[in-house]
């Protein structure tokens, strides 16, 4: 049975660094993303997985932030402060518009986040 081990952290840097893909420090890139991904020796199960991850993104960011308001109804001090950071975060990947996120933040209500994702599963 072969065992399987993560590769260390300054062999991944190591690898990447092999690739160039720093490039000249001008910002641009020596190789595509597709290039570097063919040499990642992902299955088709692997890429298949991936796709799919990202093709449910938003579906999956909306079941996280009303995971998080739940959470809120629940959390006090230090870690409800955390939690919304982490609600201000998915907010911003979900593309809301900067003074809707300001609004809930500032009211400090979970109410409203469980309120915005009501209206955007329903």
């Amino acid at each position: 049975m072969m065992v399987y081990r993560r590769p260390s952290i300054s062999s991944t840097i190591a690898f990447f660094q092999s690739l160039h893909i720093f490039g000249d420090h001008s910002g641009k890139h020596c190789y595509s993303h597709k290039q570097i991904t063919e040499n990642m020796n992902r299955t088709p199960y692997q890429d298949k997985i991936i796709k799919n991850y990202y093709q449910n993104r938003d579906s999956l960011m909306w079941q996280k932030l009303a995971e998080l308001a739940t959470e809120l109804y629940l959390a006090e001090g230090k870690k409800r402060t955390l939690l919304w950071k982490r609600v201000e975060a998915a907010l911003k990947n979900l593309k809301i518009p900067q003074d809707r996120i300001e609004h809930i933040l500032a009211s400090d209500s979970p109410a409203l986040v469980a309120s915005l994702v009501q209206n955007e599963m329903s």
